[in-house]
């Protein structure tokens, strides 16, 4: 809600583009460059290394 607005706000005001993204699976791909993660390990399965960018 807020932090949407403000947020396109401030980058507008920058001009900064930005995009709207569905967050359903997004944790499964490197926000660096778009490679899925293959692995995952910790304790939960919470932590992952691309081996793209790695």
């Amino acid at each position: 809600g807020q932090l949407d607005e403000r947020i396109v706000y401030l980058s507008s005001k920058n001009s900064i583009e930005t995009h709207d993204v569905n967050p359903a699976y997004t944790s499964q791909y490197c926000p660096i460059c778009g490679q899925h993660f293959e692995e995952r390990y910790g304790n939960h399965h919470e932590l992952t290394k691309c081996k793209k960018c790695s």
